[in-house]
């Protein structure tokens, strides 16, 4: 199974604001912690085992420094195809998590 995944490290703060027209008013916030950073993960999971195979992270790798929020396609052929919101689009080894391919396509 392959999981598109985000690391958003995020503090909820009681947060009161003035109402203001038109706007959403939650009374409270999620804000980013003073050194925290988003980014993505792709995540291969073996079903059998209930484990990690492999996992590509923006934290280590130069791909998915942005969140993943998309799907994946796999092939017969042991290829996997998921995109980033830098506009790459990227084929992966399914069994190793190596990049075999990539294209940039102008957007995410």
């Amino acid at each position: 199974m392959y999981v598109c995944g985000i690391h958003q490290p995020q503090i909820w703060t009681a947060k009161p604001e003035k109402l203001e027209p038109d706007a959403l008013r939650l009374g409270s916030a999620f804000v980013t912690p003073p050194g925290g950073r988003t980014w993505g993960t792709f995540t291969a999971i073996d079903v059998r085992t209930n484990k990690i195979a492999w996992q590509r992270s923006g934290e280590r790798d130069a791909d998915f420094q942005q969140m993943c929020i998309g799907g994946s396609m796999a092939t017969a052929g042991g290829l996997v195809f998921v995109g980033e919101g830098n506009g790459n689009f990227n084929a992966y080894d399914a069994r190793t998590g190596n990049v075999l391919w990539q294209f940039q396509t102008g957007a995410g």
